[in-house]
């Protein structure tokens, strides 16, 4: 693989500044559709319900002897978080809309007893949404 390497970039050392600007354009363009290709895998993964996705990932998994890690990256993509993780954006999204509305209103403190009753009310409404 490394002589392959040294070869094409003996090859394109050796291009025009015209014929290097074309590569240059094409491999842009080919880094851009990949990265459009892949929004739309996620985007397809994130529109599919929680159990279709889960199933997805199980048979990703297992196809062709895959690493079952492959199955734990499509969750992420899919969307799936730890509820640890869920937390912390609750938190990040409530101070957001704190800073957002002009900071008037005090954000609580992490333990704050109705900060954490209203912040389990909508964890929970948010995972049987996803359900």
């Amino acid at each position: 693989m490394t002589t392959e390497i040294d070869d094409l970039a003996t090859r394109l050392a050796s291009l025009s500044p015209e014929d290097a600007a074309q590569v240059h354009r094409t491999v842009s363009g080919l880094q851009a559709e990949r990265a459009r290709a892949e929004e739309e895998r996620i985007a397809g993964l994130r529109a599919m319900r929680d159990l279709e996705v889960v199933i997805e990932s199980l048979e990703f998994g297992h196809e062709s002897n895959r690493d079952p890690r492959a199955a734990l990256v499509l969750l992420r993509d899919a969307g799936f978080v730890r509820h640890v993780n869920l937390e912390a954006a609750y938190r990040a999204g409530y101070e957001r809309s704190v800073y957002d509305g002009g900071g008037i209103q005090e954000i609580p403190g992490e333990d704050d007893d109705e900060y954490i009753a209203g912040r389990g009310f909508d964890l929970d409404a948010l995972v049987k949404k996803g359900a």
